[in-house]
This record gives structure tokens, C-alpha cells and sequence, in this order.
């Protein structure tokens, strides 16, 4: 029960950071959202999150894994109501980062204290079930975004306010949930921490071998975990290398374009030739859906495959899943429709024959009919001054090519391949593993600044998306994601040790080498 409550911070993290896809295609009509605007909107929750996810180790030492828990709720709550509220996209915005403050602290603390209730048999799945609560909240707020989607006035409002109420729902429930055993004994509360670990295990089990193994690592606490903990763990080799492969796996999950995906794939499936924002917004949850359904598969693998293997096989299939959307985007620009209405007109944009290089001049619009089989290019400025120069039932675009035939599924299959290989290796083993891979005394610091990676990581993708989009093209971009996948399978192939079937406390004593 503590590891599903907790959960629930997991399922606000998915709401918070997924719901945002098919708000942004309501938002971005609403506050008149440029391409800049737009970035920093889904990106300043990501701020935020790395924000607090830097503060979230001294937080947790210092007041535990449970008012962390606590003040993450009542975040989630206070930035959602805010960002419901809002009446300018300034306020929006500081509604975005106060959530993002909520998903930075939830982020780090979450996988840890389950890790840390949890018995070692059961660990890897508990831990893992935290990623299946955040699939599920980002494929529950891509449903409420096609709920809501008909509502282009006030539609995003409900899309983001109705996270408040779950984490009111954490926020109460988890008053009566206990504090880490292990965070009990590191400020010698043993007492408590026997009381706590009997409940948590049942009255017919010995918790006597498991009390003193925790013991033993809260004395390594006392006599290690003081001063300037980074400055010792880099000191010793054997953690420097654990150090960086935990930082590693943050920061590959994050340039493999997992959150590209899931912040902007309505947007992605619009820019493959899907002109209805609700259609965009429908195939976003579907997307989504595979997303939760397949976290469950590496609920299951976790403790039988282990999380080397599950890394590496993940890797492999989201490469192949980027050359799909590369390619499947390549094939939708050389096929956009043609200029089959020319009008007489001098300057630039009376010389494209086709949309993509209409578009790519920003001084042309192109405008085709609503079958998006007939189109004309013209000067923005002409265009969007009289527009009698084209029937009144055609549409002005700016950013997307209507494409030929069905090619725009071949961007929603990729999409969809990516999230199938994602979701149970590398969604879940970045937290899985960094909660298990280091002793009681440098846990918070390193498990934060792993987690402060990740944030960085995520601001650096998810900001600069758009730009790359339209400096290295859509197909270009989804190649330099499938470069850095390629790299990322290397790197784990060779350090990623195992860790499957150790207690926390063997796993921060024993030095575990990958078989390769």
C-alpha cells in the first residue's frame, strides 16, 4: 500500500508532463503562442523539476521521504489550480513551473523510498510499477485532452486542473503512510525503524538478518555520509563508475527524445499531415496507450530478465523506431502536394512547385483546399492582408504540408514502435537502477544529482525541439536522436552491471561487473 500511494506522485509526474501535448494545440491558439512561446511553456516545468530535483537529496536527508512526499503533493495541487486559472500565459507559466517543482522533488523521491520499503524479492517490480503509474497518467491526460479537445476555449483549462485532484487524493492518504525504514536508522530512530519494517513486512516474518543489514549500512552513514559526499563517492572507483553509469542512464533517457515524444506528439502527428487538431490530439492518446500498456511488460521482466538486458533490447528497438520517423518523415516531405493553382504573381514564392519548400521560405504561405490535394504558395503578407486571393473554404499554412495518401500513418507507427521499446527498459531502469546502485550513505546525493541530469537533459530536448525541427528538418532531427540511441546502446553494453536478485545493502557493498 505505501508503494502505490507513493505511485500516485509517479502517475501526477505522467499527468503533469503528458497533458501538456494536446493542451499546447489549444494553447497555442489562445495566448497567440509563437514557436518560442510555445517551448518555453511545455519547457519551464522541466525547469522547474530540475530545480527541485537538485534540492531534492539535502530535502529528503534532512526531513525524510515523507514530508517530500507530502510537499510534493500539495505543489502538484497549488501549480494546477493556477494553471486552470490562468488569464495571461505569464500566469500559466507560473502555474507550469510550480508543478514542475512538484515533479522534481516526486521524481527522485518516489522511486527511492519504494525502493526502500520494498523486500528485495518484490523491489525491481514495486520500483517499476512507479513507471507504470507515470505511462498512466500521461495516457489518462492524453484521453482528457481528446475529452476535452472540442472545447478550443476552455478546454486546456480542465486539461490541466484536474491533476489537483489526485494529488489531494496522495497528499491525505499518505499523512497515515510510514517514514523510510532505512532513512529511520540513518538518524538512529532504530525504534521507529523496527516498528516501521514490522508493519511493513507482517508479524510472521524475521526482519531480524534485514534490521541489521540496514544497521550496518546507517553506521557507514554516520561514519562516511558527513562533509562533501560527491567529493568521496568520485574518490572511490568502484562508485565513480556506478556514478556515472546512473548519471548515463538519466541522461540517455532523456537524448533519445522519450519526452520529444510525449510533450509534442500531437504536434509531431499534425506535422505528418494530420490537419485536425482533434484527430492529433485522439492519436496522441493511442500513442500514449501503448506507451502504459507496454510498462506493464517490463513490470513482469524486471526480476526474471533483469536491467541490463531490458536496457539494451530497449535501446535497440527505439534506434529502429527512429529510423521509422525519420524516414517516414523524409518520404511525407518529398511527397507534399504540389502547387496546382499558380498565381500570377512576382517575387519568391511564385517559383515552388511544391508545399515543404513553399514552407521552408518564411516569407510564403502555402494555401490548399481542405482535401489537401489542390494549393497555391503565397507571400505571408498578401495572404494574410486580403483574403479573397483564395477561395474562402481553402486553408493558410504556415508550419504543415497536407501529405499525399496515408503517409502520415507512417510517422504514427513509428511513434508508436518507439514507445513499445521504450516503455519497459529504458522508461523504468534509469529510476530502477539508480535507486539500487549505491549505499545508504551517498543514496540521496547521487540519486538527486542523477535525477538533476535527467531534468537538464529533458529542458535541453524539449526546448530546442521545434528549432531543430525546422533548422535540421523533421527528419533530420529524429536521425540525430537515432545517432545518440546508437551511442547510448554502446556505452550500457559495455558498463551496465546487473542487479537483479541483491539486497540494497549487498548491492552497495559489491562490486558487480557487466557480462558482455
Amino acid at each position: 500500500m505505501a508503494a502505490l500511494l507513493s505511485a500516485i506522485g509517479g502517475f501526477l509526474f505522467g499527468y503533469d508532463t503528458g497533458v501538456v501535448s494536446g493542451a499546447l494545440l489549444q494553447l497555442r491558439t489562445y495566448f497567440d503562442l509563437n514557436i518560442e512561446w510555445q517551448e518555453v511553456v511545455v519547457s519551464i516545468t522541466i525547469a522547474g523539476a530540475w530545480i527541485c530535483a537538485v534540492l531534492a537529496g539535502k530535502l529528503n536527508d534532512w526531513l525524510g521521504r515523507k514530508p517530500t512526499v507530502l510537499i510534493a503533493s500539495c505543489l502538484f495541487s497549488v501549480g494546477s489550480i493556477l494553471m486552470a486559472a490562468s488569464s495571461d500565459k505569464w500566469t500559466l507559466c507560473v502555474g507550469r513551473l510550480i508543478v514542475g517543482f512538484g515533479v522534481g522533488l516526486s521524481s527522485m523521491t518516489t522511486p527511492m523510498y519504494i525502493a526502500e520499503v520494498s523486500p528485495t524479492e518484490y523491489r525491481g517490480k514495486l520500483v517499476t510499477v512507479n513507471q507504470l503509474f507515470i505511462t498512466a497518467g500521461q495516457f489518462i491526460a492524453s484521453v482528457v485532452d481528446g475529452v476535452f479537445a472540442a472545447d478550443e476555449r476552455n478546454g486546456w483549462r480542465f486539461m490541466l486542473g484536474l491533476a489537483a485532484i489526485p494529488a489531494l487524493i496522495q497528499g491525505v492518504c499518505f499523512l497515515f503512510m510510514p517514514e523510510s525504514p532505512r532513512w529511520l536508522c540513518g538518524k538512529s530512530k532504530d525504534q521507529q525503524a523496527h516498528e516501521v519494517l514490522r508493519k511493513l513486512r507482517g508479524k510472521n516474518v524475521n526482519i531480524d538478518a534485514e534490521l541489521r543489514d540496514i544497521k550496518m549500512s546507517a553506521n557507514e552513514l554516520e561514519t562516511t555520509g558527513s562533509g562533501f559526499i560527491l567529493g568521496k563517492v568520485w574518490a572511490d572507483a568502484f562508485l565513480r563508475k556506478r556514478f556515472i553509469v546512473g548519471v548515463m542512464l538519466m541522461v540517455f533517457q532523456q537524448i533519445i527524445a522519450i519526452n520529444t515524444v510525449m510533450y509534442y506528439s500531437a504536434t509531431i502527428i499534425e506535422m505528418s499531415g494530420f490537419r485536425d487538431k482533434r484527430i492529433a490530439i485522439w492519436l496522441s492518446a493511442g500513442v500514449a496507450f501503448f506507451n502504459f500498456a507496454f510498462s506493464t511488460v517490463g513490470v513482469y521482466l524486471v526480476e526474471r530478465v533483469g536491467r541490463r538486458i531490458l536496457t539494451l533490447s530497449s535501446l535497440a528497438g527505439v534506434a529502429l523506431s527512429l529510423a521509422v520517423l525519420s524516414g517516414g518523415f523524409w518520404i511525407g516531405g518529398s511527397h507534399s502536394s504540389a502547387v496546382t493553382v499558380p498565381k500570377d504573381l512576382a517575387g519568391p514564392c511564385a517559383s515552388y512547385d511544391f508545399c515543404k519548400p513553399c514552407l521552408d521560405d518564411h516569407r510564403c504561405l502555402f494555401v490548399s483546399n481542405p482535401a489537401g490535394d489542390a494549393g497555391t504558395c503565397l507571400p505571408k503578407i498578401e495572404a494574410n492582408a486580403n483574403r479573397s486571393v483564395y477561395p474562402p473554404d481553402w486553408i493558410p499554412e504556415d508550419r504543415i504540408c497536407p501529405v499525399a495518401g496515408n503517409l502520415g500513418w507512417i510517422t504514427f507507427a513509428g511513434l508508436a514502435l518507439y514507445l513499445i521499446s521504450f516503455a519497459p527498459g529504458m522508461g523504468p531502469m534509469p529510476w530502477t537502477v539508480n535507486s539500487e546502485l549505491f549505499p545508504l550513505w551517498c543514496r540521496s546525493t547521487c540519486f538527486s544529482i542523477a535525477t538533476a541530469f535527467n531534468w537538464l537533459f529533458n529542458l535541453v530536448i524539449s526546448l530546442t525541439f521545434l528549432t531543430l525541427a525546422e533548422a535540421l528538418t523533421q527528419h533530420g532531427v529524429f536521425f540525430m536522436y537515432m545517432c545518440f540511441t546508437i551511442s547510448g546502446f554502446i556505452f550500457f553494453y559495455y558498463l551496465q552491471p546487473e542487479t537483479k536478485g541483491l539486497s540494497l545493502e549487498d548491492v552497495g557493498r559489491k562490486a558487480i561487473t557487466p557480462v558482455h
